[in-house]
């Protein structure tokens, strides 16, 4: 199997689904705010807009059958470049088109269409970014590892199909 180095790394553990020659289909297991007992409030506040149950498809790297736990592991790095790419472009670009305006015509109300014009274009640019680099995950950057399994050198290179 192959030795991965992915330090730092963020880690979810999840339970395989489905399982083909080409891909894994994974359930991640319930952590962070799905599964406290909504001490804080945001448990309940989710509940209003309904839990959509998440499944993950990756590439099968063989060796993995339905209903064995595994543990997903992501580049921190990768992650952060990905989550600031999909919050502060949309701002940025918000605040741009506002400046942009408020030089050009100082009116409120063409300040405000602006806004929401820039955020909404800003939405849609990060959400292409994020796209197009979700596919350029190198082999440092995803994989998975058997959790029946003790040793650390089980983890193997996995690619995001579809989420």
């Amino acid at each position: 199997m192959n030795q991965v180095d992915i330090h730092p790394v963020l880690s979810q553990s999840a339970i395989i689904t489905n399982s083909t020659a080409d891909y894994l289909e994974l359930k991640p297991v319930e952590s962070g705010c799905h599964s406290c007992s909504g001490g804080c409030g945001i448990a309940h506040l989710s509940t209003l807009f309904g839990h959509k149950e998440k499944v993950l498809r990756l590439t099968n790297p063989g060796g993995y059958q339905e209903g064995e736990r595994v543990e997903i592991l992501l580049n921190e790095a990768r992650f952060m470049h990905s989550t600031l790419t999909q919050y502060l472009l949309p701002l940025i670009n918000m605040m741009l088109f506002v400046a942009t305006f408020d030089l050009l015509y100082s009116r409120p109300m063409l300040n405000i269409m602006a806004a929401v014009i820039g955020l909404y274009l800003g939405v849609r640019l990060a959400a292409y970014w994020v796209k197009r680099i979700q596919g350029r995950f190198s082999a440092n950057d995803l994989c998975i590892r058997n959790l029946s399994c003790a040793s650390i050198d089980n983890m193997q290179p996995v690619k995001v199909i579809q989420t």
